[in-house]
């Protein structure tokens, strides 16, 4: 693939952002201002980032997200699949039954439908069937769930 590559004439720095090695440059930045970037410092983007927006995981896309932490949608997606081992899609719902999994247990008060609304999840049997999908348990076995039951569980975490 690589003498492919450099069989058409491109630049090295067109044939490294073609294998996701350097960020593309966004509308106001010089092309001569591409800079590498590893996983690690897209982990840390989307993680300052998720981290600044609160507990809002519903109302955003890929490329939404690839504006916001300037990094290529295509490279974005790149590392949901070969870094994190899942698509988009998935994650965001892992970040959101985690987020659940942490307010059903820390808020008796709060009914589960009205955790679930706040979070995104307009259908309430599509939550609870998502949150058993990632957890194993339902809402309310997660919620009164003793310590000594959370290893039968899975954790939110490692999805």
């Amino acid at each position: 693939m690589v003498e492919f590559i450099n069989a058409l004439g491109l630049s090295e720095r067109y044939n490294l952002l073609l294998f996701g090695i350097y960020s593309s440059p966004f509308k106001d930045e010089d092309a001569s201002k591409w800079m590498p970037i590893s996983s690690e410092a897209i982990s840390n983007k989307i993680d300052a980032w998720t981290a600044s927006r609160g507990k809002r995981y519903n109302d955003f896309t890929l490329s939404e997200l690839a504006t916001k932490i300037k990094v290529p949608a295509r490279v974005l997606r790149h590392y949901f699949r070969h870094e994190i081992k899942t698509d988009f899609r998935r994650w965001k719902t892992a970040m959101r039954i985690k987020e659940a999994g942490e307010v059903i247990r820390d808020d008796h008060k709060k009914s589960i439908e009205a955790i679930a609304d706040d979070l995104g999840f307009d259908d309430k049997s599509n939550f609870f069937r998502q949150f058993k999908r990632y957890t194993g348990l339902t809402p309310r076995q997660w919620r009164f769930k003793k310590p000594a039951d959370a290893q039968d569980a899975k954790d939110p975490e490692q999805l």
